[in-house]
């Protein structure tokens, strides 16, 4: 017999410290912790698994805003012949 690990806060923030470049994004957060909650009845993993698809379909929708993405349009070409 298994038995369901329920869904906590120390549950949903265990997944923000373990997925940092999700930091900095407070209406992102709000919107994963709506996620994760609504999901509560399926457990804390299933609702986890939930939350990394939204993560992910957010950040293919906001390339610039995940910090993968400020990361990568900080990064300017180097002219010929200048030093940065």
């Amino acid at each position: 017999m298994t038995t369901r690990i329920d869904c906590s806060e120390a549950g949903f923030n265990e997944f923000l410290l373990a997925n940092p470049q999700l930091d900095g994004h407070a209406d992102l957060i709000w919107q994963l912790h709506a996620v994760y909650w609504r999901n509560k009845r399926l457990g804390h993993p299933k609702a986890v698994g939930l939350l990394i698809q939204y993560a992910r379909a957010w950040a293919a929708r906001n390339p610039g805003e995940t910090a993968i993405g400020r990361l990568q349009a900080r990064k300017t070409p180097m002219t010929q012949g200048r030093r940065p």
